[in-house]
């Protein structure tokens, strides 16, 4: 199970650090623990920027 995970790391890794979308995972509080490099681009932000930034958003 862990080789079949660290297949599925090793081919999605080229796709989410090379495609032009932002990807990013949030913990249960709303701060980024994730982003992929575009983040970049389209903010300006760094990753180490993105990082620990809140995606509180509030209905």
């Amino acid at each position: 199970m862990v080789k079949d995970l660290e297949r599925c790391i090793e081919i999605y890794r080229p796709l989410v650090n090379n495609s032009p979308d932002i990807f990013y995972r949030t913990s249960l509080d709303g701060k980024v623990s994730y982003t992929s490099p575009s983040v970049y681009k389209l903010s300006g932000d760094t990753v180490n920027e993105a990082i620990g930034m809140s995606m509180d958003i509030r209905f």
